[in-house]
């Protein structure tokens, strides 16, 4: 987990990589930007910062997401970084208001054919 810090000093929010797959050389990305910090590119600056790290430095296939398919915002901000939509996965997560769906976004490693 790594913290995003906004350029005045304050925590921006966190980014995750995490359900790492040595084998398949894969990992999950999280992400979570605290709501006065949003709609600044944070978010995009430091999924950016991350996927160079994980492709260019550590060589890693791919990186994938999922997110709530009610999560407007966090399905834009992976789909202009490049990810794309590979699934939907029903009744994934069950919260306080019952099943919702997710995606699954995934982003292959242009680096490697």
């Amino acid at each position: 987990r790594l913290v995003i810090e906004h350029c005045s000093g304050s925590v921006a929010g966190v980014i995750d990589l995490c359900t790492f797959d040595a084998r398949h050389s894969r990992a999950e990305v999280g992400i979570v930007v605290l709501k006065e910090f949003r709609r600044r590119g944070i978010a995009r600056s430091a999924l950016s910062l991350l996927e160079r790290h994980c492709f260019s430095l550590l060589g890693m296939h791919q990186l994938y997401a999922y997110v709530k398919t009610s999560n407007a915002a966090c399905i834009n901000l992976f789909h202009s970084a490049g990810f794309n939509t590979t699934g939907v996965l029903k009744d994934w997560l069950h919260t306080g208001r019952g099943y919702q769906d997710v995606c699954l976004l995934q982003k292959m490693n242009p680096l490697i054919a």
